[in-house]
């Protein structure tokens, strides 16, 4: 853009900005405020603190949801390794099993042991 400094500042975004934060705070901060003040005079905080059970009671139920999701993929995990296994040879099993806790650092190694076993015909 036209005058701009090493591709960091350039002068037209930055008058909007400028323009944009003197609009905020000349009529929307002002309007904002009024609300504020009418809520404290009116409820006397009771509406803030309808937010905040409203607001916590939000957050209970997504620690619950985010607790049953994590279940649910931990229970399609378990089924779809079951049925990985099922589809493997005695050998393979047996050496699944007594390394059931290797994890891959890498993604290509395991891509590579996808393809060494679809060429070998245990997987489709």
């Amino acid at each position: 853009m036209w005058g701009n400094i090493q591709g960091r500042v350039a002068p037209i975004i930055s008058l909007f900005w400028g323009v944009g934060i003197v609009l905020l705070v000349k009529f929307i901060q002002p309007l904002i405020q009024r609300v504020i003040n009418w809520e404290e005079v009116e409820t006397h905080g009771a509406l803030a603190a309808i937010i905040v059970l409203v607001m916590g009671t939000d957050l209970v139920f997504t620690i619950i949801s985010v607790r049953k999701f994590h279940e649910t993929t931990k229970m399609w995990d378990e089924k779809i390794n079951e049925h990985l296994l099922k589809r493997l040879s005695w050998n393979h099993q047996r050496l699944m099993n007594s390394f059931a806790k290797i994890k891959f650092d890498d993604t290509h190694k395991l891509v590579k042991m996808k393809h060494d076993l679809k060429t070998k015909g245990i997987l489709k």
